[in-house]
């Protein structure tokens, strides 16, 4: 049997549908080998819950936050499982422990950022380091836990996260609808939280005047919400650009995908990324994509290739790179082509599934 341990599989987030794909690839793997699966959401509903994702549809248990109950539960099966994979390192010592009680057993645990960018506790180390493999979702991941931790190298696989399957379907309607729009429009997607300050929007804020002096009619807007917005709102008062500024708040999906659709530059210049796949999603729809050369973006924004590149908290850099996409539409709609394509042949919901695959059958391969 092949048990999965999720944090949370039902939600918007990034790395609920990181999990979402994950638990897809293990259900779609299992039920090819004609083996038994189990899916476990820690903080999803009590209960029986369904998940499909494109033609892989599956059931799965969830434990309504009640991690004793999802920790009993996977220790009870442990000799039937030969394999867990683990989508957070806060859960990995349940790997750990199912081992102890099944040595054959192998565990993987997937990492994202923040979460494994800092010295883990004794316990928490040591399940870590006993996991078959550790996937990262980007390079710079890998690399920064593997030196804070001291942990072997070669146990790392970078596995990078799909577009969702349901972008393809979006953005061939959006295709047919006619743009009107006579504004420039800058677009961010992100949560609104203070402790994530390092998002960078401050800095475009502020880079905003610089801008409109050469796009008068050059607009922000900021899909999401949070505890910052207050902070942000004044900000743009500040610099006198609160009529530029659009906070759109939460968005359903098929609304995110129309704001990728009708903007003209997509942005997040944050020095604290592992793997964001808002700057997938962007240049999935051929947007031109401007991040930060720090953490992992440079591993999904290729600077001058797929998108462009600027320093951290650099106010000049960001408005002069803005304003020479504007002044040269047909290099930028080169480059953002160059995105969409790479986006659509490296990053899909199918090559998710077949890098799981070799990871489940011991035969990994890490993305380069």
């Amino acid at each position: 049997m092949i048990l999965g341990i999720f944090s949370q599989l039902n939600g918007s987030g990034g790395i609920q549908r990181i999990g979402r794909h994950t638990a897809s690839s293990i259900a779609y793997h299992a039920k090819k080998q004609k083996k038994e699966f189990l899916i476990f959401g820690l903080n999803d509903a009590e209960g029986k819950n369904e998940i499909q994702v494109e033609d892989i549809s599956f059931e799965f248990i969830g434990f309504g936050k009640k991690k004793i109950s999802l920790i009993s539960s996977a220790i009870k099966i442990s000799k039937k499982v030969t394999g867990v994979y683990i989508n957070h390192v806060n859960l990995c010592p349940v790997g750990f422990l199912m081992q102890k009680i099944n040595p054959s057993l192998d565990y993987w645990v997937e990492i994202y950022g923040i979460d494994a960018w800092k010295k883990f506790s004794f316990f928490k180390k040591h399940s870590f380091k006993k996991a078959k493999n550790i996937v990262s979702v980007c390079q710079f991941t890998a690399d920064k836990a593997e030196k804070i931790n001291n942990i072997n190298k070669e146990k790392f696989v970078v596995i990078p996260p799909a577009i969702d399957p349901v972008f393809w379907k979006s953005r061939e309607k959006l295709k047919t609808q006619e743009n009107t729009k006579k504004e420039k429009i800058l677009l961010t997607v992100c949560r609104l939280d203070a402790s994530e300050k390092y998002k960078g929007l401050d800095h475009v804020i502020c880079a905003l005047p610089k801008i409109q002096k050469q796009f008068k009619n050059c607009q922000y807007f900021i899909v999401g919400d949070g505890n910052d917005r207050e902070r942000l709102e004044k900000l743009s008062k500040e610099v006198g650009v609160e009529d530029s500024v659009i906070f759109e708040g939460n968005k359903s999906t098929q609304e995110l995908h129309e704001y990728y659709h009708n903007c003209d530059i997509f942005l997040q210049p944050s020095n604290a990324e592992g793997w964001s796949s808002v700057y997938m999603e962007a240049m999935f729809f051929s947007k031109p994509a401007i991040g930060c050369n720090d953490g992992g973006t440079p591993e999904i924004v290729l600077d001058g290739k797929t998108g462009f590149l600027v320093k951290y908290a650099d106010i000049e850099k960001i408005a002069r790179t803005v304003i020479d996409i504007f002044q040269n539409p047909e290099e930028a709609k080169k480059i953002a082509e160059t995105g969409r394509v790479r986006v659509e042949k490296e990053f899909t919901f199918k090559n998710r599934i077949q890098r799981i695959e070799k990871l489940l059958e011991g035969n990994p391969e890490t993305f380069i």
